[in-house]
């Protein structure tokens, strides 16, 4: 019996582990050198995993809170994102290099799941593969996963939500577990990124008809609301002890019926899907879009079959009204905020794929993974060269954070001069928690120290020894004495 489980576990995920073993390696080789800097959100995320894994306070000294209020006040870290990467920190050691990894652990966690969603949906592990391979090699799941944010990590609860979705379409009688799943899984998606707080509304409300009206099953569309609905209760309280957490800043507002539409519309713009992509320079490469070129006539053929033959309502419902008020918060071509619908466009490309083989053969699947590898390795060199430069214009360059290393592995008492912190702003104060636990001194000037280590933007600093500088751009030097 222990044979024949294990005989199944390999049958059906070897491919799977083959295949992340094979790709996620490739996305580690640069994790440090693209981006090649931090970009400010990076930092404050970073500071405040570092400081709750040690201590359990945030930058501003509160226990355990909800939400963490970080950039001089300015943003709200999201809760999910914000301890699962203390988590991290905590068992695997607070770093720059864990906290990109971090995001890597995200992307492969959406992998498994898209792997298995695919498999269920289609009873096939080939065409399974095919899906987590077209999910990884997507410009912006790649780029994402180079960067420690928040916006990855709604891909995964909309996976598990599409799995319980999927496993609910398939019973005459619906399990009331996968009920649970789902709304769980978008109550946690409400609370792991500002840009979920549009999506989630929209897709709950679409499950909750979904489940009365068409499985015909009133009772599991209650336990839906109810099990959602201690995440929505618990937002008034939340407002008045974390005021402007919910919408981060963002301003809730309808004016006119153009105004509304034209972000909503945006999202399905083929320029911004296959060529432009995010508006955020530093969230595309600007000649790649938010999905490869080469995977369009496969999308295009996943929603004539889906029309066609049917089976797709439900993934073209979702994906038709996941940006539906992005009106109300003015989000155009943002690709980085609407990150949870990639799994549904995944489905799309492998319906297309079914589709085009039975009309043109199945040499077809050999030509389309040749047509997406070589638009992949474009897009690839393009982000290590021409997008690694601008996001080194947009915020410097990480490799100066060898001074901090090294200075940590010095010993002694530590002093950042005032240059430095003015040059490293964020990254500088997640760097001093990482390796000095925040006791690091500030010195107006380095004259001021009588010994010690510090760390100065100039190379030569009278009666000091130098021990080396340290980066590009931005160069950090260590002296001692």
């Amino acid at each position: 019996m222990r044979r024949q489980f294990w005989g199944e576990i390999i049958k059906n995920y070897g491919a799977m582990v083959f295949g992340l073993a094979l790709i996620l390696p490739i996305m580690l080789i640069n994790l440090l050198d693209v981006p090649r800097g931090l970009t400010v959100d990076e930092a404050a995320f970073g500071l405040n995993a570092s400081l709750l894994a040690r201590t359990g306070r945030d930058e501003n000294g509160r226990l355990l809170p909800i939400f963490v209020l970080s950039l001089g006040g300015k943003d709200w870290r999201q809760p999910v994102t914000q301890y699962y990467q203390t988590v991290f920190f905590k068992l695997f050691g607070a770093g720059v290099y864990n906290l990109r990894l971090s995001s890597v652990v995200v992307t492969a966690v959406a992998a498994v799941l898209i792997y298995e969603l695919i498999r269920r949906r289609y009873k096939s592990r080939g065409l399974a593969m095919i899906g987590m391979g077209l999910f990884l090699l997507t410009p912006i799941v790649w780029i994402q996963s180079h960067m420690g944010l928040d916006n990855n990590m709604p891909v995964v609860w909309s996976l598990i939500w599409l799995l319980g979705l999927e496993g609910v379409r398939e019973e005459k009688k619906v399990d009331w577990k996968k009920v649970v799943m789902m709304a769980m899984a978008l109550g946690f998606a409400f609370y792991s990124y500002k840009g979920m707080r549009v999506v989630v509304p929209v897709w709950a409300g679409m499950t909750t008809i979904y489940l009365a009206v068409i499985k015909r099953d009133v009772k599991r569309s209650g336990l839906f609301v109810i099990t959602m609905l201690p995440f929505a209760a618990i937002i008034p309280w939340l407002e008045i002890k974390y005021a402007g957490a919910i919408m981060g800043g963002a301003e809730v507002k309808f004016t006119e019926i153009y105004q509304f539409f034209y972000p909503y519309l945006s999202y399905f713009d083929p320029t911004f899907l296959w060529i432009k992509g995010d508006a955020t320079v530093f969230h595309s490469t600007g000649r790649h879009g938010m999905l490869l070129l080469a995977t369009m006539p496969l999308v295009a053929g996943g929603l004539v079959a889906m029309v066609k033959e049917g089976g797709g309502g439900l993934v073209l419902a979702a994906l038709g009204l996941a940006p539906m008020l992005m009106g109300t918060v003015d989000s155009v071509h943002r690709a980085s905020r609407i990150m949870a619908v990639i799994p549904l466009y995944v489905i799309l490309m492998i319906e297309g794929l079914r589709w085009w083989t039975k009309r043109v053969g199945r040499w077809l699947v050999v030509i389309a993974v040749a047509l997406v590898a070589v638009n992949f390795w474009d897009f690839w060199t393009v982000y290590g060269g021409e997008y690694a430069k601008v996001t080194e214009e947009n915020f410097g360059n990480l490799k100066y954070f060898k001074a901090y290393e090294v200075a940590k592995n010095l010993g002694g008492q530590v002093y950042v001069s005032k240059a430095v912190k003015m040059l490293t702003g964020e990254s500088g104060r997640f760097f001093e928690e990482v390796y000095f636990s925040g006791k690091a001194v500030l010195a107006e000037s380095e004259e001021e120290v009588d010994s010690g280590v510090v760390l100065s933007r100039r190379e030569v600093v009278e009666g000091w020894r130098v021990i080396g500088c340290f980066g590009e751009r931005q160069v950090v030097c260590v002296h001692q004495r």
